[in-house]
């Protein structure tokens, strides 16, 4: 066999790659004429590897016309029916290797496809590129080509590395398409020219994940046009392509990080070794890895490290935006037997610890105005050490994403409480299994049919034999034009919808811009307080006058002192400690529409980190004065996504159409003769959006304002503007994420700023410093009121992430402001909605008995219901049952037949409005119980329901192995989160002997009575009675 002589023993052929740096360390790669890459304002952050591939289970069901010759040269390409010429001018992206991928198209790739078929039968000549033309001469460094070159060429990425010479395959699968399987691995060895430098290639300078734009292929010495791959059996396997090989090529721009601040994720890394130390690197979206045996037996588990990361930024077997969207089933089951799953990781090129001053300062973050005075370059700091502080965080997120696209059809189809529910098989990729923890619940979704896209949200997905049954819901907007029993059979693609790390740093945070004026701000005072520096002064609060009725709602004096509180001119902050049930949202918006009321110029915005929240607020201000304008800003495309119990009549979507609707309605009568430019702008955005239609009109003004093009000659005021200037709302209700993007990209909110005097948080204890930050740099003049539970559960956080992290990016700002009173506090303790059972219960637990609540009720109906005892509304179930691991989370089969027969036998006694539900501690469980319900039975996580109430709860602890040792159920916020939803009743299911041996579930079970904890066998738990 031909040995391939390596150019590096040449003589003067070595040289490393070069790279330069601005001033603030982004990468800025060597191009043509010294042209700079584009700085880099986000990551794009994309992991990719090779996953293991078991040979003998790639065939499936073999093409029938495998081909028999090599590739003939076609004029066109095999897809070109499916494709469309994209017409829209699209601004393309920054990053320039996306631009590069966004830059190829069928034709390229088509034009590439035939010069590879003409080289087939082309006898081996000459090298092109003699390696003794650059003997003795200096190696030019590296560039890297910021532009598509002369056709043909088609972009490959690296995927392996095999000794000297590295793999290659293509980005997008239609080069391969359904008749070039010897397309599918190229290989690239030192004796590749690099047509843009100049030089030969240098392997040990290429990492996995590089993008590269092939020139020009040869078939490998000694190889003959027989040898090449001509059907698609293994064609995933590495070893049955030995023919092609490149001769020439450029280099796409990298992406390389300079010094970013990193931090050991210890052993929570994926498949946690001693080979290789996981990271956690700022800017950078995935988990990146580096040899362990290169740390030196340094010390890193905690220890803040500076690294120079390279990030790929795509993943090759994406097919290209310009499908035609009804062809989408057909290509991706053309091209399914080559799209496999890659995931490739950042590659680290170095790292060292970091200075010990700028290691105490990112420490320092909880605390960090204790010793730093607020200053512009101190603020700026606070928000780049807040923003690092949520990598790891958003890491974890990237690392569970399915890059693969699932061809399938629905099996079934259903109707549901929350919409339409459909079933179908997700076929396991060639040689593995689907990874279940990426397809938990609640992971988005596009489901791809024939003649239409929806979206979707996953409820279950469990394994059932060579495939995974996934059930999800669709979420749409308008009319389905299908009906379950249409829907059942038909051809669907499953795709994930991949949040770019990018787009989850903006939602979090947002860009974090520091105020350009700091001068005087209440919002940057309030700030200092909560880390670290002078403590907000106490208030007095006057204990008469504090109660009154707002609509149908009386408030208590305790309540009322929230309305007190506002009324304080000297208030800039106050910290509303609250236990659960105590109607804290019910008197919070009760007393914002009284204050409102004297002041109707300020603007008030109630925010809450989840969308139950906020309806709740949006509910209870329905109830206790809809006197006082207000609206609740969620973007059309989020409210479609929600169940349908948390839309409101109120949400802007809705909302604004209405309100320009009843406008015009005053205005559309025969005797006006002129429109103002606001009801001129109202008409026409009502008519360009058919809310209304000409044989509506009677009034001549408006016929004529029709007549100008909505298009060319836009309207004097926004939708947003006029909505504003008509309604005039002064409540603005909102996630935090929602309120934040609405007064960042509608100008006339951006530009008012300033108008609001009060924000309001409310479940507080689940704010993170990442949210909290950037609505104080936004709201700069505003006051800020938090109310929630300081003994109830805190901020989100992936348990995997460091808890450095975790401290300076989520930290617990207003459980840790309670109790260190770094703001006034006042104290809600009187409980509306537990039984009083249960509000003695945890009031002993976690209150120090402050709390006080509703009178007992015995008998319990709702369990006389059940045929269960019921002289104390909290049970518990104990069965002998079997935890089992479900990716990182558990699932207990028997415990969910058990929750199952108590919910069919609620329902047969239920009375009307009564709402029950199934709390889960474990995710993986509360996808597995809500496959074998009914679609008519709320089924949640516990830490997903803080703020909501039923009147029966099912809580589910699932685990019966290491209890005890276990701090994720022995958790007391949760514990009481869990405990505190119900209205009537909670019953816990779990063993009574597992629970006993845990510390927290100890305490909770002694202060039940005997006749509460049920012993019982799986099959005739439900017959005890009285």
């Amino acid at each position: 066999m031909e040995v391939i002589p390596d150019p590096r023993e040449i003589s003067g052929i070595n040289g490393p790659l070069q790279y330069l740096a601005n001033e603030k360390g982004e990468p800025v790669a060597k191009t043509d004429e010294d042209m700079e890459i584009p700085s880099i304002d986000e990551s794009w952050a994309v992991q990719v590897e090779m996953e293991a591939i078991d040979e003998d289970a790639l065939l499936g069901p073999q093409k029938e016309n495998q081909e028999e010759e090599p590739p003939a040269k076609k004029a066109v390409h095999p897809f070109q029916r499916y494709y469309v010429t994209s017409t829209r001018s699209e601004e393309p992206p920054k990053c320039p290797a996306l631009k590069a991928i966004k830059g190829e198209s069928l034709d390229s790739l088509q034009s590439f496809r035939e010069a590879t078929a003409e080289c087939i039968q082309k006898p081996e000549g000459l090298p092109e590129h003699p390696l003794g033309d650059l003997k003795g001469k200096e190696v030019p460094e590296t560039k890297f080509c910021s532009f598509s070159p002369p056709r043909p060429y088609a972009i490959y990425q690296i995927v392996d590395r095999d000794g000297a010479s590295m793999t290659l395959t293509p980005m997008h699968p239609e080069l391969v398409a359904n008749d070039r399987p010897d397309l599918f691995y190229v290989w690239l060895t030192n004796t590749a020219f690099d047509t843009y430098s100049q030089k030969f290639a240098n392997c040990s300078e290429l990492y996995k994940g590089d993008l590269i734009f092939v020139q020009k292929l040869a078939r490998k010495p000694g190889k003959s046009p027989e040898d090449i791959k001509r059907d698609f059996v293994k064609v995933l396997d590495p070893k049955e392509h030995n023919y092609w090989r490149v001769i020439e090529y450029r280099m796409v721009p990298r992406n390389i990080w300079k010094r970013q601040e990193a931090l050991s994720m210890g052993r929570n890394g994926r498949d946690y070794n001693r080979k290789e130390t996981a990271f956690a690197i700022n800017h950078i979206g995935s988990i990146a890895y580096f040899p362990t045996k290169k740390l030196s037996k340094r010390k890193v588990d905690g220890v803040w490290m500076e690294a120079d990361v390279f990030a790929p930024v795509a993943t090759a077997g994406k097919l290209m935006s310009s499908i035609d969207p009804s062809y989408r089933v057909t290509v991706t089951k053309e091209v399914s037997l080559i799209t496999p799953t890659w995931t490739f990781d950042p590659t680290i090129l170095s790292i060292t610890e970091m200075e010990q001053e700028e290691a105490t300062h990112l420490d320092s973050i909880p605390v960090f105005f204790r010793n730093n005075r607020m200053t512009k370059e101190n603020l700026e700091s606070f928000a780049r050490a807040v923003k690092l502080g949520i990598h790891g965080q958003v890491a974890l997120q990237t690392e569970r994403y399915d890059n693969r696209a699932y061809p399938t059809e629905v099996v079934s189809a259903t109707q549901g409480l929350s919409g339409l529910i459909i079933t179908a098989p997700l076929p396991s990729p060639p040689g593995r299994m689907i990874s279940l923890a990426k397809w938990r619940r609640g992971v988005h979704l596009s489901l791809d049919f024939a003649r239409c896209t929806f979206s979707a949200v996953s409820l279950s997905t469990v394994i059932e034999g060579e495939a995974a049954m996934l059930r999800c819901r669709l979420i749409h907007s308008g009319h389905v034009d299908f009906t379950p029993e249409q829907l059942v059979g038909q051809e669907v693609v499953v795709r994930q919808k991949k949040v770019e790390a990018d787009d989850l740093m903006r939602l979090a945070t947002g860009h974090l811009a520091v105020p350009d004026d700091i001068t005087g701000s209440t919002a940057l005072r309030v700030l200092t307080a909560l880390h670290g520096g002078f403590l907000l002064p106490e208030l007095q609060i006057p204990e008469n006058d504090c109660q009154w009725t707002a609509g149908a709602v009386s408030l208590t004096p305790e309540q009322g002192k929230i309305y007190t509180l506002l009324q304080n001119p000297d208030m800039k902050a106050a910290l509303v400690d609250c236990a659960p049930g105590t109607g804290k949202t019910t008197a919070l918006v009760a007393s914002l529409c009284r204050h409102a009321s004297t002041d109707t110029k300020g603007w008030i915005i109630v925010g809450a980190m989840s969308n139950a929240a906020t309806a709740q607020a949006v509910q209870a201000w329905k109830k206790v004065d809809r006197l006082v304008p207000g609206v609740r800003l969620v973007t059309a495309k989020n409210r479609n996504r929600m169940d349908p119990e948390l839309q409101t009549d109120y949400d802007y979507p809705v909302l604004w159409p209405r309100v320009l609707i009843e406008a015009v309605i005053r205005v559309n009568q025969p005797g006006i003769n002129t429109l103002s430019p606001l009801m001129e702008s109202a008409v026409r955005h009502l008519f360009a959006h058919q809310f209304m239609h000409k044989q509506d009109i009677v009034n001549s003004s408006i016929h004529k304002a029709l007549k100008l093009g909505y298009k060319t000659n836009k309207p004097t005021h926004t939708i947003f503007q006029t909505f504003l200037e008509i309604h005039k709302p002064q409540l603005f209700f909102g996630t935090v994420v929602s309120v934040r993007l609405f007064f960042s990209s509608e100008l006339w909110l951006r530009l008012n700023t300033d108008k609001v005097t009060t924000t309001v948080f409310d479940e507080s204890s689940q704010l993170p410093r990442y949210s909290l930050v950037p609505m104080i740099y936004t709201f700069t003049k505003s006051r800020f009121v938090f109310i929630g539970d300081s003994r109830q559960l805190a901020p989100y956080a992936e348990q995997a992430v460091p808890e450095k992290l975790k401290s300076i990016g989520i930290g617990f700002p207003f459980i840790e402001a309670v109790k260190q009173k770094r703001a006034p506090v006042i104290r809600l303790n009187r409980v509306f909605r537990c039984p009083g059972e249960i509000t003695d219960l945890v009031s002993k637990l976690y209150y120090d008995g402050m709390l006080s609540g509703k009178d007992r009720v015995s008998p319990v109906p709702i369990l006389q219901g059940l045929r269960l005892p019921s002289s104390f509304p909290l049970l518990l179930i104990s069965a002998e049952t079997k935890e089992r691991r479900d990716g990182t989370s558990f699932v207990n089969d028997a415990e969910a037949e058990v929750v199952v027969q108590l919910v069919e036998q609620w329902k047969t006694a239920k009375k009307e409005d009564e709402k029950a539900v199934v709390l889960c501690l474990y995710l993986a469980q509360a996808a597995n119980v809500s496959r074998r319900l009914d679609n008519d039975v709320y089924v949640n996580t516990v830490d997903a329901s803080q703020g909501a109430e039923y009147d029966l709860v099912f809580l589910l602890t699932t685990r019966t192995e290491n209890v005890a040792t276990c701090r994720f159920i022995n958790d007391a916020t949760r514990i009481n989160v869990g405990l505190t939803r119900s209205k009537q009743a909670t019953i816990v299911i779990g063993d009574r002997r597992n629970l006993s041996g845990a510390q927290e579930w100890k305490r909770v079970l002694e202060l039940m009575p005997e006749e509460a904890k049920l012993e019982a066998k799986l099959e005739d738990f439900a017959t005890q009675s009285n």
